[in-house]
């Protein structure tokens, strides 16, 4: 073995040594990079070269090689982004996308999507993710296709790969069927639970007490008004009138749909003190009571009283 010879082995482990800090730059600058997955440089000895010994023969190293570069596809960590077609995945396997026009797959681990014009769902480069159809839940739909049905864990899928498009971005209208409010009274407001003025600054309906959030309250059979409400201290009797209960105590027993029927009742274990301005003023409802005359004891079983 040469000088020349030993020099090429010296050389040799730095020009791969270059090669794997290259390999780890490349980790380095791809750290922010969506779906990349980092290398890892594998080194291996050249052929050997024979050589005579005191006891025969030997073998002296003539240098090093890169024996490969593998990556790494342990699993990474998960982000939160706000896209909703921004995608990961758990585990093993790609996404497939394929260029518009072509045939041909590419896989891919980063998941950045986005709908285009025509609403292909694409990656930056602008090739299509390919994904199945999925069987509508509808049993009685048929389905039109010649190839089988694939069933997963949650969802049966249909058909092949092809290109995910969505033809139509919005949901069929719903009504509301159902609103929960829960709120607070605000601390800062003006308290005007007592109305000094005689008559009030306000006229009724208009900014004073309970009536002020509503229109009209009561307890006649038709119930109340949508938006209407009642107002209880919680030791004086009240309940629904003679035609309400008597309806309700006969009605069948089967799901009844209730329409415009949005109300408030309020209770309080409080004094209701009226102000002085309403002291004065006609009643509003003089037949009030005559609602509940004629109620018909229907609790006749024992522990009843």
């Amino acid at each position: 073995m040469g000088l020349s010879a030993s020099m090429y082995a010296g050389t040799s482990g730095l020009r791969v040594h270059g090669e794997d800090m290259s390999v780890i730059g490349n980790n380095i600058s791809n750290i922010s990079t969506i779906g990349f997955k980092a290398s890892r440089s594998y080194f291996e000895d050249t052929l050997s070269q024979t050589i005579s010994v005191a006891n025969g023969v030997g073998q002296v190293g003539r240098g090093v090689a890169m024996g490969a570069v593998m990556g790494d596809f342990s699993q990474g960590s998960l982000e939160t982004t706000n896209e909703a077609t921004d995608l990961a995945i758990g585990g093993n396997g790609f996404f497939v996308v394929v260029p518009p026009g072509e045939e041909t797959n590419y896989y891919t681990r980063a998941g950045s999507f986005r709908f285009d014009k025509d609403g292909y769902l694409v990656d930056p480069h602008g090739y299509r993710l390919q994904g199945w159809a999925i069987q509508s839940d509808d049993t009685s739909e048929v389905v039109s296709t010649t190839e089988t049905s694939a069933p997963s864990a949650t969802v049966k899928i249909v058909g092949v790969p092809t290109d995910i498009k969505l033809e139509n971005f919005q949901s069929p209208p719903q009504a509301t069927s159902r609103v929960d409010l829960i709120v607070n009274l605000d601390s800062r407001a003006v308290d005007r639970s007592v109305e000094d003025g005689d008559p009030p600054t306000t006229t009724p309906f208009d900014g004073t007490p309970f009536t002020a959030m509503f229109d009209a309250y009561d307890a006649k059979a038709e119930g109340f008004a949508p938006g209407g409400a009642s107002l209880h201290n919680c030791m004086v009797p009240h309940g629904p009138d003679t035609e309400a209960f008597e309806k309700a105590s006969t009605a069948p027993l089967v799901p009844h749909k209730l329409d415009n029927t949005l109300a408030f009742m309020f209770e309080s274990r409080y004094r209701f003190v009226p102000t002085s301005y309403a002291l004065t003023q006609a009643p509003r409802d003089e037949d009030y009571a005559e609602c509940w005359a004629g109620l018909k004891d229907r609790f006749t079983g024992e522990g009843s009283r």
